[in-house]
């Protein structure tokens, strides 16, 4: 009989990928990002009533999580208008997975 197949995809900052990864070296990772901090910058002051102080400190968390994409099994750039084109590289990546036993 064959196993069911099980996906599970969770939204998580980098820390928490690196908790996942660690409990379950088999998982595939996928560091979603922007195309740069001043991408961050412009996405932050679409949105109404972001403090100065809120806008440095998140610019700069995304700017350290960015640093580390490379412990990511993969990196995905979600550029500003492109979300399709995102969602397309993505499901480049879990397609294949998909047919791969030792992720069944």
């Amino acid at each position: 009989m064959r196993e069911t197949r099980r996906f599970i995809f969770a939204v998580l900052d980098v820390q928490g990928a690196r908790t996942v990864k660690k409990a379950v070296p088999e998982s595939v990772t996928v560091f979603i990002h922007p195309a740069s901090t001043d991408a961050v910058k412009r996405r932050l002051l679409m949105r109404k009533g972001i403090t100065e102080d809120e806008l440095v400190r998140r610019v700069n968390e995304a700017a350290a999580e960015m640093r580390v994409a490379g412990e990511f099994d993969h990196t995905v750039m979600n550029r500003d208008w492109e979300f399709l084109a995102a969602l397309a590289d993505l499901n480049r990546i879990v397609n294949p997975i998909s047919l791969t036993p030792t992720h069944w």
